[in-house]
């Protein structure tokens, strides 16, 4: 692959990870490294009774983490069981 485009790699590890390619996902890690391509941490904004809250990927530094990720948990669980309802449906995880 002959691309900068740090997209490009995630997207490929997330389709390998997938399809239980560990070996693949590995050799994309250390094509990433070498060219010194590294994953830009995602964010979420979201806004409730007028405040505004930023997570960040891997970030448990708010008051309520606990509380959120039960809430998360739920709600992963929730649309898991949608997915496995749909034939042919692909899910996409950050590796």
């Amino acid at each position: 692959m002959e691309h900068d485009n740090t997209g490009c790699y995630v997207l490929l590890l997330n389709m390998y990870a997938e399809a239980g390619r560990w070996e693949d996902v590995n050799r994309i890690k250390l094509l990433m490294k070498s060219k010194g391509i590294s994953r830009t941490a995602s964010s979420s904004t979201v806004e409730m009774k007028s405040r505004t809250h930023v997570f960040t990927d891997g970030d448990r530094s708010h008051v309520e983490t606990d509380k959120i990720y039960e809430v998360l948990d739920i709600v992963s669980k929730m649309i898991g069981e949608e997915e496995e309802e749909e034939e042919g449906s692909c899910c996409v995880h950050c590796v």
